[in-house]
């Protein structure tokens, strides 16, 4: 059995979820608290995470004008992780989605590249020169009470 993990990650930014009905948890990266329209409750990433700073970013999507919060990483050093509580019962897998965008976010015109890591193993590297947005699905064993995922600076690619 699995359980689904939905995350938008904005390059150096986290709008991060995870979807919520019965088992699901999905994280306002960098924002507060809310539920849509279609009854997805989402909670801030604060206890979730204890590094990052937070802003806005608008940017044009599908001929609409979006405003998120986000979550970014100033410190290149190091890993940049949540910690996400794990439901064990029944579980042997989890899902995750992520969306990264950089869309200009900074004002740099520097897209960055970055590794992914579900503990402590990296499971991919993201490289928003090539694909902006970029999309990950991973299926990912669980044996623990929590799962880190973390995003690791490539040297002299930017932040994440």
């Amino acid at each position: 059995m699995f359980s689904w993990i939905d995350l938008v990650l904005f390059s150096g930014f986290w709008v991060f979820g995870f979807s919520n009905p019965d088992g699901f948890l999905s994280l306002s990266c960098g924002g507060s608290s809310y539920t849509t329209a279609y009854n997805i409750s989402w909670v801030s990433d604060n206890d979730y995470i204890e590094t990052g700073n937070t802003s806005t970013v608008t940017f044009m999507e599908e001929n609409s004008t979006s405003s998120v919060p986000i979550r970014f990483f100033p410190d290149s050093r190091g890993r940049q992780c949540y910690k996400l509580p794990v439901k064990k019962k029944d579980l042997s897998s989890v899902l995750i989605r992520a969306k990264f965008v950089y869309r200009n976010y900074d004002s740099q015109n520097s897209p960055p590249a970055f590794h992914v890591s579900l503990g402590r193993r990296i499971t991919t590297t993201v490289d928003l020169r090539t694909n902006d947005p970029w999309i990950e699905e991973l299926v990912w064993p669980v044996n623990e009470d929590s799962l880190m995922l973390c995003l690791l600076a490539v040297k002299g690619r930017g932040i994440p």
